[in-house]
């Protein structure tokens, strides 16, 4: 409905998609009231593609392959060298009527543990505001992830993103490599290619 009345009042609208509009959250909760808009797209917009045949990655050409991360000891090291510059003390961050709460940060950083603001609702809005307001983060106790934690893999991806947008410097501890840290299958399929091809190019 947006769109459409975008539309009818001569406003010219430009977007942008890493998958084609037929892709578009294909396969997604309720399709049914989606594909409304998809079809709405390919009737009414100019749909340009820009061809890539060699499947080429921009993001990570020219870089190093994505490392392991750090150990959780080490994180916390370097953590409180920070904290012994800046001080340590926790922090509440109004997102909308609701308050988040950060029990270690300092004046530039944020210690986030993934079981708090991953496993829980928290939204894009949320993770929007974290990178608003701080210019690291260390993330820990980040889980493999499967069809058994789908949302929390979903999660990780919009906290991601928010992270990468803002160009926010950040440390990371999970149970596995990166490379394993998802396990795609016929009900787990999302497009967490682009969040490892974000982190490599993060590590410059």
């Amino acid at each position: 409905r947006l769109f459409k009345g975008l539309s009818e009042k001569g406003m010219f609208v430009f977007l942008t998609s890493n998958i084609a509009p037929p892709q578009l959250y294909k396969g997604g909760l309720h399709y049914d009231r989606f594909y409304p808009f998809v079809d709405y797209i390919q009737s009414v917009f100019h749909v340009l593609s820009l061809e890539n045949e060699n499947q080429n990655d921009f993001r990570v050409m020219g870089k190093d392959p994505i490392r392991n991360t750090l150990l959780l000891q080490q994180l916390r090291e370097i953590f409180e060298a920070q904290g012994a510059k800046e001080g340590v003390r926790s922090i509440d961050l109004k997102v909308n009527q609701r308050t988040l709460h950060f029990p270690e940060a300092t004046e530039t950083a944020v210690w986030l543990d993934f079981k708090e603001f991953g496993e829980k609702a928290y939204g894009a809005v949320d993770y929007q505001s974290i990178a608003q307001s701080f210019s690291t983060v260390f993330l820990v106790n980040v889980p493999q992830f499967s069809k058994e934690n789908k949302d929390q893999a979903r999660r990780f991806i919009t906290l991601i993103d928010c992270l990468y947008d803002r160009g926010i410097k950040l440390y990371l501890h999970s149970e596995t490599d990166l490379a394993l840290l998802y396990l795609p299958g016929p009900q787990n399929n999302l497009p967490f290619a682009r969040t490892l091809s974000r982190l490599t190019e993060m590590q410059s």
